[in-house]
């Protein structure tokens, strides 16, 4: 499935094929699994093949979502990632999910010895980057209803996926201004 996926995006040599068929894992994971804890370094990156995974850090003891990443997304922490550095971020499934994972060592080597896997990494890391930057266009000098419409708009189907309170950390509101802005 993951081959499929990555095809879509470019096109893979054979080598490059089975390389990643021996070196990516298919993974199952339950809702609230934690992938990841602050304090770890991340030495897997994820792909999402059915999901939903929250990350977040923890700011004067309260929990701060940082990113929603779903179907056909990758998920780490990137900073913890690529520099493999301890993550200030955990990593937590919201629903059951199915996925794809390959090690940091594991990607190097793809990236070293199949140049055409660039392309496709630079895909994926661009769709991550793009989320990320998405939110702060949501929260920047907007009012309360404003990130909420935006959000709306965007992810219509993340308020049936994700817990309020978490809407609310990732708008940076609290969860009672948000519940004002649902009804």
């Amino acid at each position: 499935m993951i081959l499929d996926v990555l095809r879509k995006i470019h096109p893979l040599s054979d080598d490059l094929s089975d390389f990643i068929t021996r070196k990516v894992h298919f993974e199952k994971i339950r809702k609230k699994h934690v992938l990841l804890r602050a304090g770890e370094v991340a030495r897997y990156i994820y792909f999402i093949q059915k999901g939903l995974v929250r990350c977040y850090y923890i700011n004067g003891g309260e929990e701060i979502s940082s990113r929603f990443m779903q179907e056909n997304h990758v998920v780490s922490p990137i900073w913890s990632f690529f520099q493999q550095v301890e993550s200030y971020e955990y990593v937590v499934a919201v629903e059951d999910c199915e996925l794809y994972g390959m090690s940091y060592l594991d990607l190097e080597e793809c990236r070293k010895r199949f140049p055409e896997f660039n392309f496709i990494a630079f895909e994926l890391m661009k769709r991550n980057y793009l989320k990320s930057e998405e939110r702060l266009f949501i929260i920047r000098g907007r009012t309360a209803a404003e990130r909420y419409r935006l959000l709306q708009e965007r992810w219509p189907e993340l308020s049936n996926r994700v817990a309020k309170k978490h809407i609310a950390s990732y708008l940076d509101l609290t969860p009672w201004s948000l519940s004002r802005k649902d009804t």
